[in-house]
């Protein structure tokens, strides 16, 4: 579970090591970084303990495995992380701000007659204030344009990653007790953002 262990103390990441016995048999383990002589020398050392990593490992993997054979709770929590009616209003926002950016370069063009027209008394000055005006508006609407882009993308990027979430989930209901340490830490990943020790 490298990079998913945290100290609730001091919140550094623990990292894994293993001892050595005598019998040649291995005993792996999670320490806070900051524990001895491990973390910055500017810093407090932690006195968070270690723990054993099979207990660890064992505990979070049978609470996953309660927790992929509830599929009613994965659909919730991962509804929670997709709105399909956000994705719809991000939508319509995008046309409204297209909408008001085509007035602004309409705008920009009727000003532009305006100018050269030679019954008008338009100052240089005031031609340019009213054009700096209606340049940093849209700029500000070609921003939200791209911001609003970029969210819908990552909403998209997020609903794909539910499928894959459901699918992978639904294989693994069937198959839990067959799976390799490899498979074990993809779902680590997966389903977990941290554990706090």
């Amino acid at each position: 579970m490298r990079g998913l262990v945290k100290c609730d103390i001091c919140g550094h990441a623990y990292t894994g090591y293993y001892t050595r016995r005598a019998n040649k048999t291995e005993d792996r383990y999670y320490r806070c970084n900051r524990n001895g002589n491990r973390g910055n020398l500017l810093s407090e050392r932690c006195y968070a303990p270690q723990i054993r990593a099979d207990i660890v490992e064992e505990i979070v993997w049978q609470q996953i495995c309660e927790f992929i054979q509830h599929p009613e709770v994965v659909d919730e929590i991962l509804k929670d992380k997709f709105d399909a009616c956000r994705q719809a209003e991000y939508i319509a926002e995008i046309a409204q701000t297209r909408y008001r950016l085509d007035e602004l370069k309409q705008a920009e063009s009727r000003l532009l007659v305006k100018y050269a027209d030679p019954k008008n008394n338009f100052s240089e000055e005031a031609l340019e204030a009213a054009l700096a005006e209606i340049k940093g508006s849209q700029k500000i609407v070609q921003a939200r344009i791209s911001e609003l882009g970029e969210t819908i993308a990552n909403d998209e990027e997020q609903r794909q990653k539910i499928c894959d979430v459901n699918s992978i989930l639904s294989t693994l209901r069937q198959r839990v007790k067959d799976v390799t340490l490899e498979i074990k830490r993809e779902i680590f990943e997966l389903l977990l953002k941290e554990i706090r020790v």
